[in-house]
């Protein structure tokens, strides 16, 4: 995977491209000033698309991380412990560090004060996708796959 980051003077606005190893470009811009409402509609589209691609990632690092933690040996082996605390941060830094982006990318760029609370909510519904997507869909494809490291998180 590589970031590119560049700040184009020209036209004002910050280019984040990040490139998956498959050929597939995923843009998102930051505008210097979004003043016309095609041009929040599109930030807010911005937003859900970055949100979904933010629990697909943090999925795939936890079961990446789970997959790293080796099997404990013995009976009181603390190796699911450490699974399930990995698990828990990776689940809560993501929506944390998109909000934070969302608010210094975009809120901050938006002219009207109307529009600046709208994609606050905005903003809070992408937070909100991203914190209960990645507990659900690791939730699923931990229970999918119950004799793995991975499935271990989940059982009680």
């Amino acid at each position: 995977m590589i970031l590119f980051v560049s700040n184009f003077k020209s036209n004002s606005t910050c280019l984040v491209s990040i490139t998956l190893p498959f050929s597939l470009k995923l843009y998102l811009l930051a505008e210097d000033l979004i003043r016309t409402v095609p041009q929040l509609l599109a930030a807010q589209r911005k937003a859900y698309l970055g949100a979904g691609v933010a629990v697909l990632l943090s999925v795939l690092l936890a079961f990446i991380v789970a997959q790293a933690i080796p099997y404990g040996k013995g009976r009181r082996s603390k190796a699911n412990l450490y699974r399930r605390i990995w698990f828990l941060m990776i689940g809560l830094v993501p929506p944390i560090g998109y909000f934070l982006y969302l608010f210094f990318f975009f809120i901050s760029k938006i002219k009207k004060r109307y529009w600046q609370h709208e994609f606050t909510n905005t903003a809070f519904y992408s937070v909100l996708f991203i914190f209960l997507g990645y507990f659900l869909l690791s939730y699923f494809l931990g229970r999918t796959l119950k004799n793995s490291k991975f499935g271990e998180i989940f059982k009680f």
